[in-house]
């Protein structure tokens, strides 16, 4: 007897399980995540040389964890707002030289010396959320108990660049309406040199509280969670630049007017962030200097009914700007 369809597509994740997955190449090589098969929720890291097509795996994490995974509130709040339903290895990160990779699993960081196939569990404080080695293969910056850390990919010199200091702050986490409305999950980002990283910090004190029952038990008591209704006050969302002493510069821009920020990109050319109105017919996009934390403006996009979040804008050779954006009648590359 054949399953049906809402049964098929259930067990295959609707029929997503065993593609290949959130891809990153660097020196002629290949990095992705894929199932073992179409059932199976594991997610394993692949690699795939260019010159040759040959695949190999590079990662089984469940030759690394006895066991059901082990989740912390964050990050399972996390992956419900990615909508991510998988296990093992969901996202990972490869610095430019193809050396090092590092994912997070089970609330632990994990270091790939990628040549040796070499994996190692980092000794961190705290379960991390969103490890990303740096674009040297030195460092690995994490999230762990709303503080941001970094660590040497051969698991020293622990330590936070960045600390909340009330129980509403948090350092390198995407908040809610950019996690659950904008498609921006992530909240730092590192410079091409591995030296700073321009580093999300938002404080929630001023969002209302919700009491959250479970109805798989409702015996427990509510829980509490801060949500930003329509018309009701949203987090307080900032950037700051941040280098690996500690020293921090905040990004100003028009946070009154333009209070949700979109995406932030660095590259060799330089780092460029987008930020949206509440009402969305009005967005920015803005470069910015680091050292003195100022922005300037280099492109205004406008929409009397909805701007949509279509892009991470970011800066090419010879000051260049390259984004994907709204035009009458087909959505276009604009240079």
């Amino acid at each position: 007897m054949t399953d049906s369809f809402p049964r098929l597509s259930a067990r295959t994740g609707r029929f997503t399980l065993g593609i290949p997955r959130s891809f990153t190449a660097a020196a002629s090589k290949v990095w992705f995540v894929r199932t073992p098969d179409g059932v199976s929720r594991t997610g394993l890291l692949y690699e795939l040389d260019v010159c040759t097509g040959e695949e190999s795996l590079v990662v089984d994490p469940r030759t690394l964890v006895d066991g059901d995974e082990s989740l912390s509130p964050e990050e399972r709040a996390r992956r419900e707002r990615s909508r991510e339903s998988g296990a093992g290895i969901i996202d990972f990160s490869v610095d430019d030289t193809g050396r090092w990779a590092a994912f997070a699993l089970s609330g632990q960081v994990w270091a790939v010396h990628l040549g040796a196939r070499a994996t190692t569990g980092l000794q961190t404080p705290g379960a991390a959320i969103d490890p990303r080695v740096d674009p040297t293969g030195r460092h690995i910056a994490y999230v762990s108990e709303r503080s941001l850390r970094v660590i040497t990919v051969n698991g020293r010199d622990d330590r936070a660049l960045a600390i909340p200091t009330s129980a509403t702050e948090s350092w390198g986490l995407a908040e809610f309406i950019a996690a659950e409305e904008l498609s921006r999950y992530r909240g730092f980002w590192w410079a091409p040199d591995g030296r700073s990283l321009l580093v999300e910090h938002h404080d929630t004190s001023g969002v209302q509280v919700w009491h959250v029952a479970d109805p798989a038990d409702p015996g427990l008591p509510p829980v509490e969670h801060r949500y930003p209704k329509a018309g009701s006050p949203n987090a307080d969302v900032g950037l700051w630049h941040i280098d690996l002493d500690g020293n921090r510069t905040e990004i100003v821009w028009d946070r009154n007017r333009y209070e949700y920020l979109t995406s932030v990109v660095g590259n060799e050319h330089g780092a460029v962030l987008q930020v949206l109105s509440r009402d969305q017919r009005s967005a920015q996009i803005l470069s910015i200097d680091v050292e003195t934390g100022t922005t300037a403006l280099l492109r205004e996009l406008q929409d009397e009914a909805w701007s949509d979040v279509t892009s991470a804008p970011r800066l090419t050779a010879g000051d260049g700007l390259v984004s994907i954006e709204d035009h009458p009648g087909p959505r276009r590359l604009v240079v």
